[in-house]
């Protein structure tokens, strides 16, 4: 749902613009407890918390203005606040609209933050394992998207291409910063493709390489990411798959680190107002011959729009993990959000 806050009207005749811009506002406010249980040893004997609250406010705004020739431009910013009370995540983005395709300058529609068909990526059901995973799950991944996109981490320029009868290309160049230099820019490429399967429902397959030479914090000198992934509609049933692999190389081209993770998921809506899901996730080291690190783990949600802006969230999750430290376990969440 969007409100419009402001109205203004922007009449540049040289340009040949003519157009009201409107500020519209949308967004949610979420709240959620989770409940977990692990065998890692120094949460559970030490006495941590093992249950906890969770909150999340996001506002989006958004505005755009239409030229007589049909170009758009527009701005887009979101703001996030979480449990420290503070703003703890923005993304804003600047774009260009036209019969060429789209420009995109910011932080938020990257092509790796674009172009993938993970569920758990896409946050359709709510769901944390309670588990800190860089440490908990160290050197595997509790998601199937390539590790160089996070489109939060560095501004950028995007190109979208037209569709072209089912086909759509996005390229984007991230810039690390001057203090990281090229060292830490980031070059990627998806390409996607969607089409019908008549009467008996859609899908949509899609490819994307992400590559950059060095990443804050680690010594190696090349990071690059691959992941590729379908999805098919048909009926109530809505089905997932997405594959990422993720590889390090050091100084003298020699792989050191090769994560591979696979997602496969079912989504059903059992009505208007019900949704359930099933995702299994399974990651792996293949390179760590002496800790063998590996993550499954499965996710089982339902959403209940009790009506419309009103949510209700539920899951359990399964986890195990074998590593330097093996730990295995569940969690339950539960959590109702109200957007606007």
């Amino acid at each position: 749902m969007r409100k419009v806050l402001l109205t203004t009207t922007a009449l540049v005749a040289l340009g040949g613009v003519s157009a009201a811009s409107a500020l519209d506002i949308s967004g949610y406010q979420r709240f959620s407890y989770s409940s977990w249980d692990d065998t890692a040893g120094t949460a559970e004997t030490g006495g941590a918390n093992d249950t906890s609250f969770f909150n999340r406010n996001r506002m989006n705004f958004t505005h755009e203005i239409v030229s007589d020739s049909g170009l758009t431009v527009g701005g887009y910013l979101r703001l996030q606040q979480t449990n420290t009370n503070a703003v703890t995540e923005t993304y804003e983005e600047v774009y260009v609209d036209g019969d060429f395709g789209s420009l995109r300058f910011g932080n938020r529609r990257t092509a790796g933050a674009s172009i993938y068909t993970s569920v758990i990526n896409n946050g359709d059901f709510l769901a944390r394992s309670g588990q800190t995973a860089a440490t908990d799950f160290a050197d595997t991944r509790t998601n199937p998207m390539a590790t160089t996109t996070d489109g939060a981490a560095d501004l950028s320029a995007t190109y979208a291409s037209p569709n072209f009868n089912g086909f759509s290309l996005m390229t984007t160049y991230q810039d690390g910063g001057d203090a990281a230099g090229e060292s830490d820019d980031t070059v990627e490429v998806g390409i996607q493709y969607a089409g019908s399967l008549g009467s008996a429902g859609n899908f949509s397959v899609h490819a994307l390489n992400a590559d950059t030479d060095d990443s804050t914090g680690l010594a190696d000198d090349e990071i690059e990411s691959s992941q590729f992934g379908f999805e098919v509609g048909t009926g109530p049933f809505r089905f997932n798959f997405q594959r990422e692999i993720e590889t390090r190389t050091d100084s003298d081209d020699t792989e050191n680190r090769e994560i591979k993770t696979n997602e496969y998921a079912v989504r059903y809506a059992a009505s208007d107002s019900i949704s359930l899901g099933v995702i299994k996730l399974a990651s792996d080291e293949k390179l760590d011959t002496t800790n063998n690190p590996k993550l499954d783990s499965m996710i089982y949600g339902v959403n209940y729009t009790v009506f419309p802006g009103f949510l209700l969230q539920a899951s359990h999750m399964t986890f195990d993990y074998e590593g330097a430290t093996d730990n295995d376990g569940s969690s339950t969440t539960v959590g109702l959000r109200v957007s606007f």
